[in-house]
């Protein structure tokens, strides 16, 4: 069957329940963002980096 003979109300339900999933999704992206950050940057190193001043005239 093609896309067309489905009926306007099922294709706006469709519609309606992607767009609420990828707000969804979205939004949980949001949420999540800070604690998967702090996961992957405190396993590549646990402390960060301090970067040495070094004189050039001394």
């Amino acid at each position: 069957m093609s896309d067309t003979d489905r009926s306007p109300a099922g294709r706006t339900r469709n519609t309606a329940l992607t767009c609420l999933t990828v707000a969804a999704g979205m939004l949980g992206l949001a949420y999540a963002s800070v604690p998967l950050h702090n996961l992957f940057c405190t396993s590549i190193t646990s402390t960060p980096l301090k970067v040495r001043a070094t004189s050039a005239s001394s």
